[in-house]
């Protein structure tokens, strides 16, 4: 990631945040799209102990427009190689960490625990945990969220329809346009990746405590 020095650091602040409090990653990668000025950091939580949730992912989001908009204010950064050339043609913007969070539920849950319901009454049941979700999840979510929404897969069987995906998925971005620094860039970072990892045990005990009863 020659041309982000900026989102670089951000990435390795990120891993060291994470082993400090000890969180288990079934992967940790960064991707860079040269074709859309692109580049980005994924990561995925492992859940050993946990059949709720099969898996957290957390996808950061980040362009050259941003690197060299954030890279013009922040001190000591007049070497930053998106600003060597200062016709560029980079348009400024108002730099931000775009965040994608996905829960990625155990659509299986449900059915284990009201076995009664067969056929399509088990769409119904799971809908109605996602609905149960749904009405509490303001509670459980940064204020700053932007957009929460589940993307559901419909498969069906000799019984009928069934859920075979059920995902929960939060949007939310980080301001940076206040930044100026590299330390006050860290400790952004910090502050916003605790209240990411609190948001997440939110969820996990929000959707233990929505689960449907057995009938």
């Amino acid at each position: 990631m020659i041309e982000y020095p900026i989102f670089n650091s951000v990435v390795n602040r990120i891993e060291a945040e994470l082993i400090k409090y000890n969180v288990h990653l079934k992967s940790f990668k960064t991707w860079t799209e040269a074709s859309i000025n692109a580049t980005g950091l994924e990561i995925i939580a492992e859940l050993p102990t946990d059949e709720l949730i099969k898996s957290v992912v957390i996808n950061f989001d980040w362009d050259k427009f941003r690197e060299a908009s954030l890279a013009r204010s922040m001190d000591g950064m007049s070497k930053h190689p998106l600003l060597r050339n200062k016709n560029s043609g980079l348009t400024p913007v108002t730099p931000s960490l775009d965040i994608e969070i996905s829960w990625q539920f155990n659509e299986g849950i449900p059915f284990k625990i009201s076995q009664t319901r067969l056929g399509t009454n088990r769409i119904k049941v799971a809908s109605e945990w996602m609905d149960s979700i749904n009405t509490k999840a303001n509670q459980a979510l940064p204020r700053d969220c932007n957009l929460s929404r589940w993307h559901v897969d419909i498969d069906g069987d000799f019984e009928g329809r069934f859920i075979s995906q059920m995902t929960f998925i939060t949007y939310l971005s980080i301001p940076l346009d206040t930044v100026t620094s590299l330390t006050g860039l860290q400790q952004r970072i910090d502050r916003n990746l605790q209240i990411l990892l609190k948001t997440t045990d939110r969820i996990l005990d929000l959707a233990k405590s929505t689960l449907p009863m057995a009938s």
